[in-house]
């Protein structure tokens, strides 16, 4: 969603900080939840990260670049990946430029802003059990700000997130958090991204998002299956 105006923030940064840093039971990585500066929800602080930045096109060329691991398969929008160490690029975008990139619809639940990932849209990620992830997310949209977060919490949405993945992460311990990305400097031709490592660790079902306020509920989401 493009409406950016304050909202107040449920949860404290501490307690998002907690989150982040703390070691889940299902996901184990290096979120390193901080950053450059801050957004302001509600007159409270929410962390944001310039992180490294990288040409635009450089970003399109990495999420062409599939891994030979990795089967896409575009008639049930799924991408099925045979190696326990994967390497995972996402690029977070709007609507239309997803529609540029991939030549394909978003899913009918998705609604605005979304996740472009090897050619596909929201795509279901299906992941051996066991595996490393190294993902890689790289904001190409130009007045949005942007993260990728793995968690338990399953759609539908709330406005609000945040305070749902607080929630199910105190009943199950599983969470994945980084702090946002700063909008793509469409004038440079440049976009910011973000790398962490995941480990997955038990078979379960897994859901990425984005934690923006409305971004999750407008359909900015997908499916992760450990087997």
């Amino acid at each position: 969603m493009k409406d950016s105006s304050a909202v107040i923030v449920a949860v404290s940064l501490g307690a998002i900080f907690a989150l982040a840093l703390s070691a889940p039971t299902v996901l184990s990585g290096y979120p390193a939840l901080g950053g450059q500066g801050g957004l302001l929800f509600g007159g409270m602080p929410m962390m944001s990260v310039q992180g490294q930045t990288v040409t635009v096109d450089q970003a399109i060329q990495m999420m062409k670049n599939v891994p030979a691991y990795a089967s896409v398969s575009p008639s049930n929008n799924t991408i099925t990946f045979a190696s326990r160490e994967v390497v995972l690029v996402v690029l977070a975008t709007d609507h239309e430029e997803a529609l540029n990139l991939t030549g394909r619809q978003s899913p009918s639940y998705a609604t605005d802003d979304v996740f472009v990932i090897y050619g596909l849209i929201n795509p279901t990620l299906v992941i051996p059990h066991g595996a490393v992830v190294q993902v890689t997310v790289i904001n190409l949209d130009k007045d949005m700000y942007h993260n990728f977060v793995v968690t338990a919490l399953s759609p539908p949405y709330s406005y609000m997130v945040m305070q749902g993945i607080m929630m199910n992460w105190q009943q199950q311990g599983i969470a994945q958090m980084m702090p946002f990305l700063p909008p793509a400097n469409d004038a440079q031709g440049v976009a910011h991204e973000y790398v962490y490592s995941v480990a997955l660790n038990t078979q379960t079902i897994l859901w990425y998002l984005c934690t923006y306020p409305g971004h999750a509920q407008a359909g900015m989401y997908g499916e992760v299956l450990v087997n």
